[in-house]
């Protein structure tokens, strides 16, 4: 029954293996050259790709610089949901890979923005295959884009569109959500205008955006064609980071933004989790609260009997830690509580 088994499967698999085999359909011809003259062979197949070449000469391998196809093809078929080379693109124009190696194709006449990811298989990531202006806020695939041409990718993971013929770009969030980030979209389909540097992205007046880029920080680059210039869309906002966070980083932090206008500021706090506090129950007297901290660091152990809004936390010991940043204190009283709460924090805090 086993070597039964064994050959069913055995057989199963030559079947499904020949099936996919790429199958030659355009044949490199024969040349004869005169000398100094540049040669050129081609070779079409059809199946199931994505398909890979290697030219030969004299049975030797030659320099694997051969272009080859990775999606299109296909003939009256979108393709979504199958290999990449098995799908019909319409003008495609622009293309990015984000770094998860996944391609990205603006498929103008489509008016899809496609996505081929590292298995070979192709979607649709926005557009509805309508031409209009709809859809911005919900699923980037229910929304309808006007001859997108640009497309790039950040580090993130956002997506983001530049959609010609309604004279914005767009934004596709992780979550899958589209959304404006250039543009207002006026006198979209017919033409359109060129203002609002030194406002808001959103305001701004683009003539079909064609081509669109995202550099390390988060700042756009539009190619705004028929405006004849490069428009930049700025990340908005200041980031402070704080590496290899610890206890000498909790506080009240603030941030104070500036114009030539005036000034505003927010205020936030940053409270640092150290380490969990562990429980040891020691018979008979009480539970030993363990925690590692800072050698020679005074923490300070807080308790409250709810945790609903707003905790009462009240102080119960303040105590060093040891050399090692051992931390402990003995609670004798639990017993008599119900149900205790308790938090570290740091002297001063």
């Amino acid at each position: 029954m086993l070597q039964l088994w064994a050959a069913v499967l055995l057989g199963s698999f030559l079947s499904v293996a020949h099936a996919q085999s790429p199958v030659i359909v355009t044949q490199p011809g024969n040349l004869a050259m005169v000398a100094g003259d540049t040669a050129s062979f081609s070779v079409a197949v059809s199946g199931i790709g994505p398909f890979t070449y290697q030219w030969q000469c004299n049975g030797t391998n030659l320099p694997d610089n051969v272009i080859t196809t990775v999606t299109g093809g296909g003939i009256n078929i979108l393709g979504d949901g199958g290999a990449a080379t098995n799908a019909e693109l319409s003008s495609p124009w622009g293309v990015a890979v984000d770094a998860f190696g996944n391609l990205f194709i603006a498929d103008e006449g489509n008016q899809r923005i496609r996505e081929v990811g590292a298995d070979g298989i192709i979607t649709t990531v926005a557009g509805n295959g309508n031409p209009g202006y709809s859809g911005y806020g919900g699923a980037a695939t229910n929304a309808e884009l006007n001859d997108a041409s640009g497309v790039a990718a950040d580090a993130f993971g956002n997506l983001f569109i530049a959609d010609g013929g309604n004279n914005v770009v767009l934004k596709v969030g992780t979550n899958e959500i589209i959304s404006t980030v250039a543009g207002n979209g006026f006198d979209r389909g017919i033409g359109g205008g060129y203002s609002g540097d030194g406002g808001a992205a959103t305001n701004a007046e683009l003539n079909d955006p064609t081509g669109v880029a995202v550099d390390a920080s988060g700042n756009l680059f539009i190619a705004d064609y028929f405006n004849q210039c490069i428009r930049k869309a700025g990340f908005l906002g200041a980031t402070l980071a704080l590496n290899n966070v610890g206890a000498a980083n909790a506080g009240v932090y603030s941030v104070v933004v500036s114009s030539p206008y005036g000034s505003v500021s927010r205020s936030f706090d940053l409270a640092v989790v150290l380490q969990p506090l562990n429980a040891l129950i020691i018979g008979g007297q009480g539970v030993q609260l363990q925690f590692q901290g800072v050698p020679g660091s005074s923490y300070v152990l807080l308790s409250a009997a709810s945790l609903t809004p707003p905790v009462n936390w009240i102080p119960v010991s303040t105590n060093a830690a040891d050399v090692n940043g051992n931390w402990t204190f003995t609670v004798t009283t639990f017993l008599s509580n119900t149900a205790r709460f308790y938090r570290m924090t740091t002297a001063g805090q």
